[in-house]
């Protein structure tokens, strides 16, 4: 059976959004230069390389560590003449990019969908929500030029220094663009596995985003 991707529709997307792909049974491991070329199953790696039995006692461990280890992705989505791109930092795209394929690029929505990090993922929608924004009118264009002022710059995951301009992960890169747009600093709510990142669920869960999408049976988190 082919994969049939959850997502919102193209036509509710908007300048300043926010995308959160995410495949079953994903993770991501905190590597700088991951090449990223496939989204790595943890269920199907982690049975294979045991000789116990598929348990169902064996599965909810295998569940209860991806849920604990899953970091995620996030990227900003700019309309640009009705065509939705996104911004986003990451190690690696396997289609077109600019300035690279590699840290902080733009590339058109769909090429981000068929990234092959990405093509197994159903995607979680969210925007900012107004009332937390001083000035209101064209927000969602701020913000997005202000993570566009950091296009280029190199690829990090390094837990250190979430105020350092130099280089980016995804979710810092959000976290910059809101604080330097918007005056909004996000903070972390409390997480049953405390991490030493900023991550895509910390964007997801700040009191100032509002989701607008979840895949029907999906959750982000495990």
């Amino acid at each position: 059976m082919s994969f049939q991707r959850l997502a919102p529709s193209m036509a509710d997307l908007q300048t300043g959004d926010l995308v959160w792909p995410r495949a079953d049974k994903q993770i991501v491991f905190f590597q700088d230069n991951n090449p990223q070329a496939a989204p790595w199953l943890a269920e199907q790696a982690l049975m294979a390389a045991s000789p116990m039995s598929q348990s169902s006692e064996q599965t909810e461990l295998v569940d209860r560590f991806i849920r604990d280890c899953w970091v995620g992705h996030v990227a900003l989505i700019e309309l640009m003449e009705g065509v939705p791109w996104v911004v986003d930092a990451t190690p690696h795209r396997s289609g077109p990019a600019t300035p690279g394929q590699k840290g902080v690029a733009t590339q058109t929505y769909q090429a981000f969908l068929d990234d092959h990090a990405h093509t197994q993922s159903n995607i979680w929608h969210g925007r900012l929500k107004p009332e937390f924004v001083d000035q209101p009118d064209g927000f969602g264009q701020r913000l997005v030029n202000a993570a566009k002022q950091h296009l280029g710059k190199p690829y990090s995951i390094s837990p250190l220094g979430l105020g350092n301009a130099e280089d980016f992960y995804c979710s810092k890169l959000i976290w910059h663009a809101l604080r330097d747009a918007l005056g909004i600093a996000l903070e972390k709510r409390g997480l049953q596995v405390p991490q030493p990142w900023f991550t895509p669920w910390d964007v997801m869960q700040t009191e100032c985003v509002q989701l607008l999408y979840s895949p029907a049976g999906k959750s982000y988190r495990g």
